[in-house]
């Protein structure tokens, strides 16, 4: 986890750690009958995780040391075999454990993602390729298969859901078009409207080790492929998400698997406002139903795209809270907004941002030693 911080020196914070647990005397796993143990860490970039991390290699990627590897040597008097002429034994051992980014828990995932027109153009196409990024370093069966059955359990599952919502399940098919020619969709919000595009699914990937599988919905709708059209923005429609982010919870919910860790990424400039007979206050139910998913247990993901610092949710009464305010409690860790809280500036930085959730989503792991 030490690997994993990016402020002051995350190689010297790793070794410091694994000293202060060390066998060494006066360290937290110091024992009588084990003396001089002396320890022995170096931290290294292993190909395997920078691949999984970045998609890239030690070489070229902007990948920091993201392995550790840890010896520890004891000198052990020996009894019966003193007589034999072995008054002592030199035992060593080795373990090598990858920084946070280096596997996961399972999780099921629901993207909830922003087509109103002012996501329109690049920062949808922007939000989409991050969406594919994030699908990069999920794993959509154990690793070591080498392609992913219908008979493998599936590790990380992921699911789809856009607003505003569309009209009809034609319309639904409509978002993961590819033959180069979609009808447009048509949109409501009041009128039993489909928020769920694709549920959720491991078929974005046939291994862990394979690039994003062209054939699936999911990918289909984020896809940026020429022919591909992709989840559609669509203008003159407001920003109504309470609803969409109440729905994700409860397919989580019904849907889901019981033992796995839920998680909602919420994708939106934040401004929500009211439709036509609809709630009067649209941002404080949006907290609402982000605050409900948390106690639920739910990890909720809030990415801004460029909100303001001040105005918005002017359908709200007042006092209102800023669109700010709203994406920022909407995010499960808060009033924490360090690490499930993104306000990006500029559709460029989408992508890194999935990343980076992606990576903080993962857990430490054990590596074999042998692991390059």
């Amino acid at each position: 986890q030490e690997l994993s911080n990016t402020s002051g020196s995350p190689s010297a914070s790793a070794i410091a750690k694994a000293l202060e647990f060390s066998s060494e005397t006066g360290r937290k796993n110091a024992r009588a009958n084990i003396p001089s143990v002396t320890i022995s860490s170096t931290v290294k970039c292993t190909e395997f995780m920078a691949q999984l991390m970045t998609g890239g290699n030690c070489a070229s990627a902007p990948t920091p040391n993201n392995t550790i590897v840890v010896t520890q040597t004891s000198v052990v008097p020996m009894f019966f075999a003193k007589v034999l002429g072995f008054p002592s034994l030199t035992v060593r051992t080795t373990a090598t454990a990858a920084m946070k980014g280096g596997a996961m828990p399972p999780l099921d995932i629901i993207v909830v993602l922003d087509t109103t027109g002012s996501m329109s153009g690049t920062p949808l196409v922007e939000a989409k390729e991050g969406i594919r990024t994030l699908l990069s370093v999920l794993w959509p069966c154990a690793q070591g298969i080498a392609t992913c059955g219908v008979s493998d359990p599936p590790i990380d599952k992921v699911g789809l859901m856009i607003f505003p919502g569309l009209a009809s399940s034609t319309d639904v098919g409509r978002e993961y078009d590819c033959t180069g020619s979609p009808n447009p969709v048509t949109v409501n919000y009041n009128a039993s409207p489909i928020y769920e595009i694709i549920p959720m699914t491991n078929d974005y990937r046939t291994s862990t080790v394979s690039v994003i599988n062209p054939d699936s919905n999911f990918v289909k709708a984020v896809d940026g492929r020429s022919g591909c059209s992709g989840a559609e923005s669509i203008g003159g429609f407001g920003s109504y998400f309470a609803a969409p982010l109440a729905y994700a919870q409860s397919q989580l919910v019904s849907a889901g698997r019981a033992t796995i860790q839920d998680v909602i990424i919420f994708v939106s400039d934040g401004n929500a406002n009211e439709y036509t007979g609809g709630p009067t206050d649209p941002c404080n139910q949006a907290i609402t139903a982000a605050q409900a998913a948390k106690a639920a247990g739910t990890w909720v993901y809030s990415i801004g795209y460029g909100v303001p610092g001040s105005g918005g949710c002017d359908d709200d009464p007042s006092p209102r809270p800023t669109a700010l305010l709203t994406m920022k409690k909407i995010n499960s860790d808060y009033p924490n907004i360090t690490k499930k809280f993104f306000n990006v500036p500029s559709a460029a930085d989408l992508k890194e941002t999935f990343r980076k959730i992606g990576t903080d989503l993962l857990a430490t792991r054990m590596l074999d030693d042998s692991t390059n």
